[in-house]
């Protein structure tokens, strides 16, 4: 089968860029493409025909969120501690694994960060704490078991930010 033709209204004339196949589907949307030009419903069929053969033909565009995306920035150098109060955090959920305790004008509550170098304490964590002791590039990583809390001790960690949230007032 000739896939470099199109059939318009019973005769057959050479595509524009004849030299290239067509995939099947795509010969199919392009003919329906001509038979709703000359319909009422023109307008309205012809985005639909031509959204679809956009996508059957593997042409996708970026989502406009993604073109505004800032490009995430370098890790931090931040203080790591290890806290095993349990109870409501400041974002009034109970604390459990992967939450940290930050300062709220550096990590606003509901930023998701990666945490890099605390060892088993290493991953993703969201922040939903804070602390009247927990200022500047300081995390505090809640950690369930007190003993374990204590021998985590305080360790130079690196921190990426992966979402961050908008800041609270």
């Amino acid at each position: 089968m000739d896939l470099t033709r199109i059939v318009v209204s019973g005769r057959a004339r050479q595509a524009p860029d004849a030299g290239r196949r067509r995939h099947p589907r795509l010969v199919r949307i392009l003919l329906l493409a001509r038979v709703a030009h000359r319909s009422r419903l023109r307008s309205t069929l012809l985005a639909l025909v031509v959204v679809a053969a956009l996508a059957s033909a593997g042409c996708r565009s970026k989502p406009v969120d993604a073109a505004k995306e800032e490009p995430s920035p370098a890790p931090a150098r931040f203080v790591a501690t290890a806290y095993a109060v349990h109870g409501t955090t400041a974002s009034g959920t109970r604390a459990h694994r992967g939450v940290v305790a930050a300062d709220p004008s550096v990590l606003p509550l509901g930023t998701r960060i990666k945490v890099k170098g605390a060892g088993a304490h290493s991953g993703v964590y969201v922040v939903e704490d804070t602390g009247r002791a927990i200022q500047g590039n300081h995390i505090d990583i809640f950690e369930p078991d007190q003993q374990r809390a204590k021998q985590f001790g305080q360790r130079d960690v690196e921190v990426t930010v992966l979402e961050r949230a908008r800041q609270q007032h």
